[in-house]
């Protein structure tokens, strides 16, 4: 008796297989929810962040509608501003756009105190512009007219005048712009006109704009 009560001692002490598998599943068990769980805290933690990123977007998107809308606003009213000042310039300027820009004589080349006075009444308005932090809106006006409205002498002025006023960046885009886009017959006129006026560099740089 007492060797059997030893045996089924030693079997009730023996680790149980079945036991010790089941031990096995339950830990795996629980490692794979601690990493479910962590998963799930991870992935709303990117859901709130997602969240507050599409709330910051949309607000974005509120602001720059509301900019484009000031910025066409602007645009509209300086369109309505340059057209009055241009409809002060000669006869000779409106149709300086059909006249093949051939440099002139010296003679010619003689602005009239009109003439310069309203080249520099469209070089203020850039330049109010520009320090308002509205450059772009700048170049654009000056493009305009000087490709459409202005003289050869008139636009080798409004980029003399840009220099004087020390607005070098504006000058220079413009000269940029200018040389890139028009005939070759306008910007040699320009450049003839630069040349003369004393600014050879400028005349030199519209021409480089011009052969790209």
């Amino acid at each position: 008796m007492g060797g059997r009560i030893d045996s089924l001692i030693q079997q009730l002490n023996a680790p149980c297989p079945a036991c010790a598998a089941h031990q096995r599943q339950q830990e795996a068990r629980r490692q794979q929810r601690k990493r479910l769980a962590a998963r799930l805290r991870a992935a709303r933690t990117e859901q709130a962040r997602l969240r507050m990123a599409v709330a910051d977007l949309k607000v974005t998107v509120a602001d720059l509608k509301t900019a484009l809308a000031e910025k066409a606003a602007t645009e509209a009213g300086l369109r309505e501003r340059l057209a009055a000042a241009l409809r002060e310039l000669p006869a000779a300027a409106q149709d300086a756009r059909a006249q093949l820009p051939v440099p002139r004589r010296p003679r010619d080349r003689q602005l009239s105190t009109k003439d310069v006075s309203a080249t520099r009444q469209l070089v203020t308005q850039a330049e109010e512009l520009d320090s308002s932090g509205r450059e772009d809106l700048a170049l654009t006006l000056l493009r305009q007219s000087t490709t459409e409205l202005l003289t050869p002498a008139e636009t080798a002025l409004v980029v003399t005048e840009l220099r004087y006023r020390e607005r070098d960046r504006l000058a220079d885009d413009l000269i940029h712009v200018y040389g890139r886009d028009q005939e070759n017959q306008d910007v040699m006129a320009v450049a003839l006109e630069l040349h003369e006026e004393g600014a050879p560099d400028d005349a030199g740089a519209i021409l480089r704009a011009a052969l790209g």
